[in-house]
């Protein structure tokens, strides 16, 4: 298998393949077949994404499909077809019958990753995973619902032997004319086509933006609108639980960059980036839209991980995004022997930020601020409900009160000012829903 079909300086990785062997009037695949290259007796069950391979010295010869690194499925039919893959360690693509007997082990292959073959539910159960990442399948389809009536062959299976070939063996067959090219075909293959493309495009959006969020450009993202405007929609909203819902581009960009970025000139967090590893990742078929599991690794040696959603514009510009941190309490909430010393640091930071005779002030003095913020009057709370009244949902905004004390001192005051304010339930489910629907439909 390559990963570039048109790089021929790099060797191939090498594959072992599960096959199951048929004579030909027992297929257990019920198809419909596609036929990628017309003197060729490779087919793939259009379903599935098997591939069937007639062989000259008698059988039929079926194998499972592959899987990238997205999760797409791809039958070894039109890998071969493509350049991606072949049977030959030369490289080379099939011209016409195939003798299976050199690539075939009658030992079995078996291993907790290998796909198990079932004959009574459509062949093969799993399929073989690879490091392939988007693939381009320009060759054009030949569908044929007849397997029998296109390839004449000797039923007779032969003998099975163990052997590797550098090239095919010389064709001793003659072949019929390949069926006819269908419209159908034809637009399945310029819409797979049109996927990868968008698929590649989507996953070098995820990863650009992702890296705006590592420590230095982060500090550009929210003090240079230049950069932001770069990478960023002017309609950006967002919402992250447990911490908020954020429904103005201000807002969305501070939570975005504001809490885990260290900023020049502010104090600084306890909580920072250190790296990033994108663990999982999918796109949504028909919208600009992409699906990830992120792990972020502090430099406290903490791990924080997000379950994300992120919509792209038409300018591959982020939009929306909304995501879920599991388990952020049990990760980041404080023991209660430091709740004091918490809450006085605290105090100190939010009469700084938000100063007394300013028009952002929140308390008299410092003491008047410990005394409102402790318990039983205020709750310490937890990172697990960081957008309630409680002291944790007011450590998080005073750091964004740093950058922007208009907005976000009242967030740290007695009244709450919207977002450290108790919220039931059902307020998940009220107001916007739906933060990514701003992304670009591609496919109408």
């Amino acid at each position: 298998l390559r990963k570039d079909a048109d790089d021929r300086r790099r060797q191939p990785e090498r594959f072992r393949f599960p096959v199951a062997r048929f004579n030909r009037r027992q297929i257990p695949l019920n198809g419909p077949f596609f036929h990628f290259m017309p003197q060729v007796p490779i087919f793939a069950d259009r379903l599935t994404k098997q591939t069937l391979i007639f062989s000259v010295s008698g059988g039929v010869y079926i194998l499972p499909p592959l899987v990238n690194t997205y999760g797409q499925l791809f039958s070894v039919a039109e890998l071969i077809a493509s350049g991606y893959a072949s049977l030959v360690s030369s490289g080379s693509l099939p011209t016409g019958p195939i003798n299976m007997l050199p690539f075939f082990n009658p030992t079995p292959l078996i291993g907790p990753n290998i796909p198990i073959f079932r004959p009574g539910q459509s062949g093969f159960r799993g399929s073989i995973r690879t490091k392939l990442e988007s693939l381009s399948i320009p060759k054009d389809y030949y569908r044929s619902s007849n397997l029998h009536s296109t390839i004449e062959m000797d039923e007779n299976d032969s003998e099975d032997n163990d052997g590797d070939e550098d090239d095919y063996e010389p064709p001793s067959r003659s072949y019929n004319r390949p069926p006819r090219r269908t419209t159908t075909a034809v637009a399945t293959s310029t819409y797979s086509n049109t996927i990868a493309k968008v698929q590649k495009k989507l996953k070098e959006a995820t990863v650009r933006f992702l890296n705006t969020i590592k420590q230095g450009i982060c500090v550009e993202m929210i003090l240079n609108a230049t950069v932001r405007n770069q990478y960023i929609s002017s309609n950006l909203i967002g919402r992250v639980q447990p911490v908020g819902t954020f429904l103005t581009t201000d807002t969305a960009t501070e939570y975005l960059y504001g809490l885990l970025c260290a900023i020049p000139n502010l104090p600084l967090k306890s909580i920072l980036i250190d790296t990033l590893d994108l663990l999982q990742w999918g796109f949504d078929p028909n919208y600009y839209r992409t699906f990830f599991k992120l792990q972020i690794n502090l430099q406290s040696t903490k791990k924080i991980t997000l379950l994300t959603m992120i919509a792209f514009d038409e300018q591959f510009k982020v939009c929306g995004y909304e995501a879920v941190v599991p388990n952020a309490g049990l990760t980041l909430d404080f023991a209660p022997e430091e709740y004091s010393f918490v809450i006085s640091n605290l105090c100190q930071a939010i009469q700084i930020t938000c100063p007394v005779g300013s028009s952002n002030q929140q308390y008299t003095d410092v003491n008047e601020c410990i005394s409102f913020l402790s318990e039983p009057q205020t709750p310490f709370g937890s990172y697990d409900r960081a957008d309630q009244n409680n002291v944790v949902c007011r450590l998080i905004h005073i750091q964004l009160a740093a950058i922007a004390p208009a907005i976000h001192c009242p967030h740290v005051g007695k009244t709450g000012g919207g977002a450290c304010t108790n919220k039931t339930s059902q307020s998940y489910f009220e107001g916007m829903s739906d933060f990514v629907s701003c992304a670009y439909q591609y496919q109408k």
